[in-house]
């Protein structure tokens, strides 16, 4: 049996975020699954070079409810790789993959 390549995933993003990765993926000619790629796998050379797995933390007062559900297919060894990260952050997915974007969207600023 061959193992895909890539894996559905679906997260919940805060809004801001959501929009900067899907004008992110515009203005790079690429899709929001490749561009999201890009940046995880920018984040986690970071935590590998710094050994700071915990991403930004958003003050109580920048929390926003409202959120958005997006399907992206993202290569297997990322999404295991921030899986991982999670974990040993004691967060789910969604909210690590959330929170590390926030952070390496802010880094791109």
């Amino acid at each position: 049996m061959e193992r895909r390549y890539k894996m559905s995933k679906g997260f919940t993003l805060d809004p801001e975020p959501a929009a900067r990765l899907k004008e992110g993926a515009a203005d790079s000619g690429r899709s929001i699954s490749r561009y999201t790629e890009l940046l995880l796998s920018r984040w986690i050379r970071g935590v590998e070079a710094s050994g700071n797995r915990s991403p930004y933390v958003k003050p109580q007062s920048e929390a926003v409810p409202e959120k958005q559900r997006i399907g992206m297919t993202i290569r297997r060894d990322i999404l295991k790789q921030m899986e991982a990260l999670a974990e040993a952050d004691f967060r789910s997915l969604s909210e690590y993959v959330n929170l590390a974007l926030w952070r390496v969207l802010e880094m791109d600023e």
